[in-house]
């Protein structure tokens, strides 16, 4: 039935570097399934690792005003000037 061990939200929170609350309203708002064992949640690997895949994005959207390279069309001294937008991570 269990082929890996169940997590805490302290080891959820500490892997994805978030806090505990945070993992404890996700589990609240039913955004990851967990287990409850008198006043402490269990989160399945299987789960954490579902929960973290619909997240995934593979590419950066451009911003609005951005061409589909990043780069922003900006205007410096009555001039048009291009820049490219750094990326996030």
């Amino acid at each position: 039935m269990l082929s890996r061990p169940l997590m805490t939200t302290q080891e959820v929170a500490e892997l994805l570097k978030v806090k505990e609350a945070t993992v404890r309203k996700w589990i609240r708002d039913g955004e990851l399934p967990a287990i409850q064992f008198h006043r402490e949640w269990r989160i399945a690997v299987r789960h954490l690792e579902e929960f973290v895949a619909e997240r995934l994005t593979t590419a950066e959207r451009p911003r609005q005003g951005s061409d589909e390279r990043g780069v922003v069309k900006t205007r410096a001294r009555g001039r048009a000037t291009s820049r490219r937008r750094r990326s996030s991570g």
